[in-house]
């Protein structure tokens, strides 16, 4: 073989490995942008809803902030202590149903803790991780996801009642359009609580120096009788001609149904949740707290 023939073959030899390498680099650039678009198409980072809590009163409010865990029971964050016209800013990922209470330390609450309660769920479609909610030092994780594509939110009075708050959104306006109301902020600032049946009233006076009692007990825990009435049974929301019917004939519910219309007054069947939608999982919540 010549040298020309030699030099033909190695350089030939050279090209050949040249292009097996710009092959192979070619395709390791393929198979890392697919994997990069695979990865923030299914497992986006994590976005955070805030809310935030302010105490709007002249006393300082001991917040309570919970979520429901995926086998549904309530799991409770640390309680924080909010002094008169303090925030404080709780974070949750989509997915999450938060519910939030507060009480002045010294009240008497009853035994089923009468407390006013905002209801917090932020919608959860298509989102691939485990909701959880934080106070920004301990995190609840491992919690029941709401599958819903809008969020959703109300004020209740199941427990019974204490203070009166309100909850809206804190930076978002996008309404959902329906029997659900559309998305702005529910109060119950201008409830008269002194109009609690005696008979529900706990002993007073009320912490913010008005009225003879401290609470409202819901007349679904005060006496036991009530359950049936209450709807508390299992699957009763849907049974045609249900207890539900008969709660106009119950003092707790037309004081605070009259005043509160939005608001559920004994139990999930009693009133839909307002809407609004999530915004890209970037919504954001405010809740107040007052003096009665």
């Amino acid at each position: 073989m010549s040298e020309k023939d030699e030099d033909s073959n190695s350089t030939h030899k050279s090209r050949t490995i040249i292009w097996v390498i710009l092959g192979i680099t070619i395709a390791i650039l393929i198979v890392f942008v697919v994997l990069v678009v695979l990865f923030f198409a299914y497992f986006k980072p994590i976005q955070y809803h805030q809310i935030q809590v302010t105490n709007k009163s002249n006393k300082n409010f001991m917040v309570l902030v919970g979520a429901v865990d995926n086998k549904g029971a309530e799991r409770l964050l640390p309680v924080h202590e909010l002094i008169p016209d303090a925030s404080y800013r709780y974070y949750c990922t989509p997915g999450t149903s938060v519910f939030v209470e507060g009480y002045v330390n010294g009240d008497q609450v009853g035994s089923n803790n009468a407390f006013t309660r905002a209801v917090l769920s932020f919608a959860g479609e298509n989102y691939r991780f485990v909701p959880n909610i934080s106070d920004g030092h301990t995190i609840l994780g491992n919690l029941l996801n709401n599958e819903a594509s809008n969020d959703s939110y109300n004020i209740s009075f199941v427990k019974g009642f204490n203070y009166p708050l309100d909850i809206g959104p804190l930076d978002h306006t996008a309404p959902t359009n329906g029997n659900t109301g559309v998305c702005f902020t529910i109060s119950t600032k201008n409830i008269d609580y002194t109009q609690c049946p005696d008979d529900l009233k706990g002993p007073g006076p009320f912490t913010g120096g008005t009225g003879t009692y401290q609470y409202c007990e819901s007349g679904c825990f005060a006496n036991p009788q009530n359950a049936v009435i209450c709807c508390t049974q299992s699957g009763i929301c849907s049974t045609a001609g249900g207890c539900w019917q008969d709660w106009p004939n119950h003092s707790y519910y037309n004081v605070f149904s009259n005043a509160c219309p939005s608001c559920i007054i004994m139990t999930t069947c009693d009133h839909t949740y307002y809407q609004c939608q999530s915004s890209g999982g970037l919504s954001n919540y405010q809740i107040n707290f007052y003096a009665p």
